[in-house]
């Protein structure tokens, strides 16, 4: 675990990261990390901080291999002080389940965790209200240790048997999903057009939705807002889709 000079863990985020074995990690960098003018952490590392800061996270476990590859497998985030609602967690989850970066998060409040399983989709209520796919709730870790920590040791994540004893790979990840509507798209083109026209009109259609939803810091975007009224008034591209007039 990278410290840099100006920040330390609280006793309770260090607790929480003693019952995983994850203090002193060498996988565990903070987010801090990033005012280290000096950092020495692979581009990579520091390309992933940048995106979990960005969500409030304070902490990533990156699994590393021998051929020096660095994976960022679980976010850490502090809410010991500062709560969150469980709407507010959904859609962080969210946000963390469709970019598909991390499979795990450890939410460490003040004095318990919760882990929930980004691999899956958040759940919605009737009222279509976001909450978190919750593994673990409410881990005790000021008392007594809580046994199922055994179930998330460091270890098992350095050698990569907690994803072969869970099967992490989940049918209702965002790139499963994606790819499943994808093939499912390309048989219903297929019925009107060539496989190749078929494919082009795909691979155009996600650059654009990605220049859609692409912007800056400060709200600008790459498309004007009035960008696609001039296809039947539409407001975005699956408008235009939707409508059929194109």
């Amino acid at each position: 675990m990278i410290e840099t000079v100006n920040f330390k863990p609280s006793e309770t985020i260090s607790k929480a990261l003693i019952a995983f074995d994850l203090n002193n990690h060498a996988g565990l960098l903070f987010t801090n990390e990033l005012k280290n003018k000096d950092s020495q952490i692979l581009p990579i590392e520091w390309f992933e901080l940048e995106k979990a800061d960005n969500l409030g996270a304070i902490a990533v476990y990156f699994r590393k291999t021998e051929n020096e590859t660095s994976t960022p497998h679980i976010y850490v985030f502090d809410l010991t002080i500062n709560t969150k609602s469980d709407a507010l967690l959904g859609e962080i989850h969210t946000k963390i389940w469709s970019a598909g970066t991390v499979q795990l998060v450890y939410v460490i409040k003040s004095t318990s965790i919760d882990i929930f399983d980004t691999t899956k989709p958040a759940n919605r209520d009737k009222n279509n209200q976001l909450s978190p796919c919750y593994l673990e709730e409410n881990l005790g870790f000021l008392s007594e240790i809580d046994q199922k920590f055994k179930k998330y040791k460091s270890d098992l994540f350095d050698t990569g048997v907690y994803w072969e004893k869970n099967n992490k790979i989940s049918d209702s990840s965002a790139l499963s999903i994606l790819i499943d509507f994808l093939n499912v798209a390309y048989e219903k083109l297929k019925n009107n057009l060539s496989s190749k026209v078929a494919q082009k009109l795909i691979v155009q259609s996600i650059l654009i939705k990605y220049l859609e939803e692409r912007e800056d810091l400060n709200g600008n975007k790459v498309c004007p807002t009035d960008f696609f009224k001039e296809f039947n008034n539409s407001n975005n591209l699956c408008d235009v889709l939707k409508s059929g007039q194109y």
